[in-house]
């Protein structure tokens, strides 16, 4: 941060800031393993230590987005004198070197986009105190008139002269005079766009939008556009480019643009300004057999909720909105616009990751069950494709990846390319594990395992990592690979159930990692791990003894169990109270699940007889 007198921030007001403020909880919000923030706006002062514990009890991603937003709301409603000092927490360097996305907030301030924006805010007034004055002042002249009629008084009153249509882009620019931008083109807005709906507003990510996912944030929860639509009460329009809008311009223009990217978008075959008809000799292209039959009946878009019917399908209206209907010959490649792709070759199966992809030879791009491999050497995994081409003999959804880089799906890196994936002077290390935390599924901050593909959050592992130190190059194994390694290493006879229970847990501490954290990965909705009493109304006047796997957890790493029988009925506390206080409702039945999951797991892992 730069010394007082020269820091950004001291130019603006603080009704500025707060303003500023308020345009950007959604996207703060968004920030991915916000305790580091919390702890830094903790030790400021800028929040209490209730709201900081409040947040910091959220293990779920989307719970813990809704709990920030939440404290955001508050600090701007309560403590709106502190703004300014919240901002100048935010752009420490400590805390923008965790969170890259504070830096581009940071350069709207410093290249002038944070002055547009506020000018943006503060024009409608001083448009409507225009109007105002322009009115007074016609009022004025028609009572003149009244007063002292003249030779032209029986003419016909002259026609008031239409406004000028606003500019595309930009609903407040009136003449040339004012250069407005549209907003989806500063710096600002590179990352996300602020959108409404109907009443609702939200915070659309340009990146999540191009690759089919939930994409607009709004109240602290994540919807897809057509939910998202349907959340702001437009179901019945049906169509989520025209009803969703980003300063009054509908989200079809941008997109037909090419300012957004959304899958299997397809531009209409004929413009607004060209309505001539086709020569009737120009046959409309149809996909050939084959292609239509490894098409068939699969995914269709990822936004779409139900199949269109029959009348849909032929509608012109369809043609533009082609990630909504099945997969066909206007729309050949929105099932494959996903970012994980299933793929085989031969009796080898595994996962090709589309941002990973440079080619055959480079870029570990297919995860299977035990590593990631790139095109070539997963043909190597089926001993009777080795000496075959990759690009024909791996196969997508029934089509040779040949036909996903023709097509543009994938997209092979040149010879000359000098990326991470292309580069031969690095081992690709970083390229051996996943790039989403195994447990929640999001990415961030991970520690990798060095003996299997999995990734972790530091705080998703059980037990939970410490943050190693710069450099540090000391060798980590994740909870599976643990108990791998302990099973191998001692093969005992089978154990009863009672002397199980019995056991000292010091003996089985790798088993009950392992354990809680394969519950922790098939909870996979988090309704298990925080504490229900803080999450669910009413539950803590049904349930005299609540128990949570975050709580389980805590125990577990602060040595408090004695035995695996205190570990295991304490797990099973935690399905016991869900069957009562839910029943037999969705929940319950979750619940249920899970504790089958549990109890066939243990069995297995410990070996009982």
């Amino acid at each position: 941060m730069a010394t007082a007198g020269t820091d950004p921030l001291d130019f603006f007001t603080q009704d500025q800031m707060l303003a500023f403020f308020h345009s950007k909880k959604t996207e703060l919000s968004c920030l991915e393993q916000p305790q580091r923030l919390l702890n830094q706006l903790r030790d400021h002062n800028i929040i209490p230590e209730e709201q900081y514990e409040r947040v910091s009890r959220m293990k779920s991603r989307e719970r813990r987005e809704r709990a920030l937003y939440k404290l955001l709301d508050w600090l701007g409603r309560e403590r709106p004198q502190r703004v300014i000092a919240f901002w100048k927490c935010l752009f420490t360097d400590h805390i923008v070197h965790v969170y890259p996305s504070l830096k581009l907030i940071r350069s709207s301030i410093i290249d002038g986009s944070l002055e547009k924006l506020l000018q943006m805010e503060e024009k409608p007034e001083d448009s409507k105190d225009k109007d105002k004055d322009k009115d007074m002042d016609k009022d004025k002249d028609m009572d003149k008139d009244k007063e002292e009629p003249g030779p032209s008084s029986s003419a016909k009153p002259q026609k008031r002269k239409r406004p000028q249509k606003p500019v595309y882009g930009s609903p407040l620019r009136k003449s040339e005079d004012d250069p407005a931008e549209p907003i989806w083109t500063w710096p600002l807005y590179k990352a996300s766009l602020p959108i409404s709906c109907g009443t609702k507003t939200g915070t659309l990510d340009r990146g999540k939008l191009a690759r089919g996912e939930s994409c607009i944030l709004s109240e602290g929860r994540w919807f897809t556009p057509s939910a998202f639509e349907e959340f702001a009460g437009k179901k019945s329009f049906k169509n989520w480019k025209l009803s969703i809008r980003c300063r009054n311009t509908a989200l079809i223009k941008l997109i037909q643009d090419g300012h957004l990217t959304s899958p299997g978008f397809k531009r209409s075959r004929r413009s607004d300004e060209d309505s001539v008809t086709k020569p009737s000799c120009v046959k409309k292209k149809t996909p050939s057999p084959r292609a239509a039959r490894g098409r068939k009946n699969l995914f269709g878009s990822k936004w779409r909720e139900s199949s269109p019917s029959a009348s849909d399908t032929s509608s012109e209206e369809e043609e533009e909105e082609g990630d909504e209907g099945e997969a066909g010959a206007g729309d050949e490649v929105s099932v494959f616009l996903r970012d994980r792709l299933p793929v085989t070759c031969g009796s080898a199966a595994g996962s090709l990751q589309r941002d990973r992809f440079a080619g055959g030879t480079c870029g570990k791009c297919i995860r299977t069950e035990e590593k990631w491999v790139t095109p070539v050497d997963f043909l190597k995994e089926d001993p009777t494709m080795r000496e075959g081409s990759w690009k024909r003999s791996i196969l997508c959804l029934g089509e040779p990846l040949r036909y996903l880089i023709e097509k543009r799906v994938l997209v092979a890196h040149s010879i000359l390319c000098k990326c991470k994936a292309c580069s031969t002077t690095d081992a690709d290390r970083w390229q051996d594990n996943d790039d989403d935390c195994y447990v929640c599924c999001s990415r961030g901050s991970l520690v990798c395992c060095d003996e299997c593909p999995r990734a972790f959050h530091h705080d998703c592992h059980v037990p939970s990592v410490e943050e190693s130190p710069p450099g540090d190059t000391e060798k980590w194994i994740c909870s599976y690979c643990s108990l791998r390694e302990v099973q191998q290493s001692s093969r005992g006879d089978p154990l009863s159930l009672p002397e199980l229970l019995r056991s000292d847990i010091t003996q089985y501490l790798s088993q009950c990692h392992y354990l809680l954290l394969y519950l922790y990965k098939a909870d996979n909705h988090r309704v298990f791990a925080p504490n229900p009493c803080h999450t669910v109304e009413g539950y803590a006047d049904v349930i005299e003894s609540p128990m949570w796997l975050d709580k389980v957890k805590d125990t577990l790493q602060a040595e408090r169990y004695h035995n695996v029988g205190q570990f295991a009925t304490d797990i099973e506390l935690i399905f016991e109270n869900c069957a009562r206080f839910n029943q037999d409702n969705e929940f319950g039945e979750m619940g249920a699940k899970l504790r089958d999951v549990f109890e066939e797991e243990l069995k297995k892992v410990f070996a009982v007889d």
